[in-house]
């Protein structure tokens, strides 16, 4: 994915910082990582197995060690990932795509579309304290759901800013 969207992303992005988790080159570096999140997101299967193969062959045709079938280090270095830097690598995305074309317009105006969906989360304690279950469902029976909401350009398509809701109270 880098090797065709790479150039959307400032690289001072994806380095390495100085100190701490992603500080140092390794096969789950900042880039390689954020990378095969983004490769992860878009497969129809997505899962971190799969993801792990498709690292261990990058390796492979590196002449990299290859790591360990076992998906604990890219799950880990996937968490490790800094918000803030996916915020601003989205921002600058964001940012870019309104630029193309910037003269395109609605009547000379820039359309914001707003739209809303509901997904339901794993059914943990401490998802059922912040995301109860919906009013009509019977206690213990169900799972937590998060209602979202988003706002897209209608020009670029890309994401401006989305929302969880908070919940309803039962």
């Amino acid at each position: 994915m880098g090797e065709a969207f790479g150039d959307y992303i400032p690289e001072r992005l994806l380095a390495p910082t100085g100190t701490g988790g992603h500080s140092r080159c390794r096969l789950y570096s900042k880039s390689n990582t954020f990378w095969a999140f983004m490769g992860q997101m878009f497969s129809e299967g997505g899962s971190c197995q799969e993801v792990v193969q498709k690292l261990k062959a990058y390796a492979a045709l590196r002449g990299l060690d290859l790591p360990s079938s076992n998906t604990a280090s890219y799950c880990n270095a996937r968490s490790n990932l800094p918000m803030e830097e996916l915020q601003a690598i989205h921002g600058h995305v964001a940012a870019s795509m309104e630029q193309i074309g910037a003269a395109d317009s609605w009547h000379g105006h820039r359309v914001v579309v707003v739209d809303g969906t509901g997904v339901s989360m794993p059914d943990t304690e401490s998802n059922q304290e912040v995301w109860p279950q919906q009013r009509h469902q019977k206690p213990g029976c169900g799972f937590p759901s998060m209602r979202l909401t988003a706002c897209f350009s209608l020009h670029s398509r890309a994401l401006r800013s989305g929302y969880a809701l908070p919940p309803t109270p039962p």
